[in-house]
């Protein structure tokens, strides 16, 4: 990182630095997600039907796509006006900021999602009509 604030590295800066360790955290812990998903899948047989994994996938894209959004307003953040501009270093940045929507909302909104994944795992006596996958 060249840019420099108050006459400082941007990365030496507290918040800077904490900006980037919320944006791992976040990404590492979907990543163990995914892995972990994937792991199920390999050894459940026809785990394509099973609508526990398909909750599980959709809780989990639900998540991605918070990651998403967290990692994209962070960057702009970090990069500041060059976060918007579609050229030069913060290009693309910009580039997904426009593009993240897309990715969050296709294949289903969080809200969706997120009740058919409950009405899926849990037994279909407590809750108002089972979902169907």
């Amino acid at each position: 990182m060249t840019r420099k604030t108050f006459g400082k590295p941007l990365i030496s800066h507290q918040i800077i630095r904490s900006k980037f360790a919320s944006m791992i955290r976040a990404i590492e812990s979907c990543h163990s997600w995914i892995e972990e998903l994937a792991w199920h899948i390999k050894i459940t047989p026809n785990a394509y039907q099973q609508p526990a994994i398909g909750a599980r996938v959709a809780l989990l894209k639900v998540q991605a796509g918070r990651v998403l959004e967290l990692c994209v307003r962070e960057s702009q953040q970090v990069f500041g006006g060059l976060g918007m501009t579609k050229d030069g270093k913060g290009k693309v940045v910009e580039q997904i900021s426009r593009d993240m929507r897309v990715f969050v909302v296709g294949g289903g909104s969080e809200e969706i999602l997120d009740d058919l994944s409950i009405r899926t795992i849990l037994p279909s006596k407590q809750t108002e009509r089972p979902a169907k996958l």
